[in-house]
């Protein structure tokens, strides 16, 4: 996207957007938490457990269907040995919340 284009903020576009953009945050998450439960072996019970959180949130937030807050997105990394690092893209498409790959 040009510096000088205009991102819409009102209207079906605009809204079309930032519910895509959520839509997309929420897979990242989810696929990040489940790779990094893959590798320590973790299940849902137990993660629900050391996070402080019901199972059904975990499964929640696992589906990418759950709009939860940075504080359950915080208890989960740390529950999995790990913190959240958030990287803002110059444009909305690139928007990404990494995991990390180092095991």
């Amino acid at each position: 996207m040009d510096e000088h284009e205009r991102v819409p903020t009102k209207g079906p576009r605009a809204l079309e957007r930032r519910l895509g953009n959520r839509a997309r945050l929420r897979e990242e998450v989810s696929e990040g938490l489940r790779d990094l439960m893959r590798k320590r072996r973790i299940g849902k019970a137990a993660l629900a457990r050391r996070a402080g959180c019901s199972e059904e949130t975990v499964e929640r937030v696992l589906e990418g269907s759950y709009s939860f807050t940075i504080e359950t997105l915080a208890d989960l990394s740390i529950a999995l040995g790990r913190g959240v690092h958030v990287v803002f893209g110059a444009d909305a498409e690139e928007m990404r919340l990494p995991h990390d790959e180092a095991d």
